[in-house]
């Protein structure tokens, strides 16, 4: 006698599975898609890196890209770069020299349009020079030579020996920087002669005025032709045991940051 299967599990047995299909299908394609998202997001992170890094090496005549760590932020670039820019980065070098001044920088900027010849939203240059650094233009810092150069509150401290008729007078002058027509310039501010500190205006009152013009005279340097024209010095003081020189590039158009500035002749 034939057994005849109940109706049920025919009908169970030719269910389709075309649904099961679509969705496996669905999450194989759903993870194929964050996979290469993340491919893309990868090499446009390397991409951007190497553009900003080339174009800090031309704006400040780097001799490589040795020493320079740039920092594009927590943020999606694939996603900002079809927004037409990058949201900010910073950028810090270990070693830039800038005419005689020799030191670290850090450059930031926001809103950097991926068309170079577009300006940037904002953009800064902290440029700090150490201590020990700073003997390097001593020849600017004074018509006497000088023999120790110090940091010291807000102050540059610079160590000579003035010629006082037949004397020789050790002599301490607190040169306050700061910038000035796009200058670094260095403003005596006090002097300390004979164990005892008075001000510029003092001495310069006083009866040994005309022979201490050498210290009161106000120096500066001019470092326009070393950075670009596209940046505008904008401050220079003593930060604790280092010169801060900071530069304002904001607007300024990444195609033309190759182009110097010039000093007067």
């Amino acid at each position: 006698m034939t057994e005849t299967a109940p109706a049920g599990s025919e009908r169970s047995a030719t269910k389709p599975r075309w649904p099961r299909i679509i969705l496996i299908s669905l999450a194989i394609l759903l993870v194929l898609l964050v996979v290469a998202f993340f491919v893309a997001e990868r090499l446009v992170r390397s991409y951007a890196e190497g553009l900003v890094k080339d174009k800090i090496v031309s704006a400040l005549s780097l001799p490589s890209d040795d020493g320079i760590a740039v920092d594009l932020g927590s943020g999606y670039l694939l996603l900002q770069a079809l927004g037409g820019s990058l949201d900010s980065f910073q950028v810090d070098i270990a070693d830039v020299t800038v005419g005689e001044l020799s030191g670290s920088a850090v450059v930031t900027a926001t809103s950097v349009p991926l068309d170079t010849s577009a300006p940037v939203e904002s953009a800064d240059i902290q440029f700090r020079v150490n201590e020990e650094q700073l003997t390097a233009i001593s020849s600017s810092l004074s018509e006497l030579p000088i023999e120790s150069v110090t940091l010291e509150g807000d102050e540059i401290r610079i160590g000579a020996t003035l010629a006082l008729y037949a004397l020789s007078v050790p002599v301490t002058v607190g040169l306050l920087p700061g910038a000035a027509d796009g200058d670094i310039q260095f403003t005596p501010q006090s002097i300390a002669l004979a164990n005892t500190t008075i001000t510029a205006d003092q001495l310069r009152d006083g009866v040994f005025g005309q022979f201490t013009e050498p210290l009161l005279a106000a120096q500066s340097i001019c470092v326009a032709s070393e950075l670009p024209a596209a940046l505008t010095l904008t401050d220079v003081r003593v930060d604790g045991s280092q010169l801060l020189v900071e530069l304002d590039g904001t607007g300024a158009v990444i195609d033309d940051l190759a182009t110097k500035g010039t000093c007067p002749a």
